[in-house]
């Protein structure tokens, strides 16, 4: 065989053992087209440094002949290899492949079934039959230029997965930030809000304190002017409605309208209103802040009990698909093993 050059491409066949020939000293082996054309002639029944085929399409079939060296060399065994199976092998790293073929006798026709059927029973059914000659055949693909490009496409692939990783990481990240930003800020609004309840309870205890200071002068003084009385005791009155006031705004209640359609306002919040129209606005704005507080506390309850159902579903759909993806794979690996029987790489005999 000639020595190729790196850039060339070729097929290589070599026949590298035989078993259960009779008389194989006087036996030799040829290569032919699909129809009988001979490519190479074997000086003998191996040819363990292989046959090149350059340029060979991987898309046709051969036949492989034994023959007998006499008068006329008559055909004693063939057997047919479609390349188009083979070629699914040696395309791929590291572009070899070897298994053993059974070969029936001349006068079995090779067109009885389609090329690939018949290789497939060549080697599964012709090697359980301890009888039945056989060849170890080896093939080997040399293709500069798909190498390079199958190199080229893993390092592709490689980068495409490492740029999808990076996207799903970013991805990750971002939807535990959006899943996580409504509770902070529900948290930290809730927080202020404890923040200005204890602020008005401080100013309600200091109003009480006040009050009481006030009841305690009031038993300690002499009698006073009855104008003065009448002005403590609406000062008095007016704190009373102030700390009412309050109480109502921090429950959100400034406005609640009742069954009739009116506004449900006690007699001290309407006091609070005609009296001191700025703190009564203040303590509208308070209502609003608590009752928006709680709307919001409500919203991120619900909006987190969605997102967990809708997540939960969506893992549930990934569950179902990766196991019926995994009952396919078994039964596709289930189907081989019927069809193949025994591997053809353990030597049966």
């Amino acid at each position: 065989m000639s020595e190729q050059s790196d850039s060339e491409q070729f097929l290589n066949i070599s026949i590298v053992d035989s078993k259960h020939f009779l008389e194989p000293d006087h036996l030799f082996t040829e290569l032919a087209t699909s129809d009988g054309c001979v490519l190479f002639e074997c000086a003998s029944l191996l040819k363990a440094n292989g046959i090149d085929l350059m340029n060979c399409p991987l898309q046709i079939s051969l036949k492989i002949f034994v023959r007998r060296r006499d008068e006329g060399t008559p055909i004693l065994h063939h057997m047919v290899l479609p390349l188009a199976v083979i070629s699914k092998q040696v395309l791929q790293p590291p572009h070899e492949w070897e298994t053993w073929v059974g070969l029936l006798p001349s006068n079995n026709s090779l067109e009885v079934c389609a090329p690939s059927d018949m290789f497939a029973h060549a080697v599964i059914n012709l090697l359980a039959d301890k009888t039945s000659p056989k060849l170890r055949l080896k093939f080997r693909y040399h293709n500069p230029q798909l190498h390079a490009h199958m190199a080229l496409q893993k390092q592709s692939e490689e980068e495409r997965r490492q740029q999808q990783n990076l996207v799903k990481a970013s991805y990750g990240q971002q939807r535990f930030q959006d899943l996580h930003l409504p509770f902070t800020k529900a948290r930290q609004k809730t927080e202020r809000g404890d923040n200005l309840t204890h602020s008005m309870e401080s100013v309600e205890r200091s109003t009480a304190g006040e009050e009481e200071k006030v009841k305690q002068s009031a038993a300690s003084d002499a009698p006073k002017d009855p104008k003065e009385a009448v002005e403590e005791e609406q000062t008095r009155i007016d704190e009373q409605n102030l700390a009412e006031s309050l109480r109502f705004a921090m429950l959100g209640a400034l406005g609640d309208v009742g069954m009739d359609g009116a506004l449900m306002e006690p007699p001290e919040l309407q006091a609070i209103k005609v009296r001191f129209p700025q703190l009564w606005l203040i303590c509208q704005d308070v209502s609003k802040m608590a009752n928006d507080m709680a709307k919001l506390a409500e919203e991120a309850e619900v909006s987190g009990a969605v997102q967990l159902q809708e997540e939960n579903s969506r893992l549930r759909m990934e569950l179902e698909q990766s196991q019926l993806q995994l009952k396919k794979a078994e039964e596709e690996i289930a189907q081989l093993r019927v069809f193949h029987g025994q591997s053809p790489e353990i030597d049966l005999l």
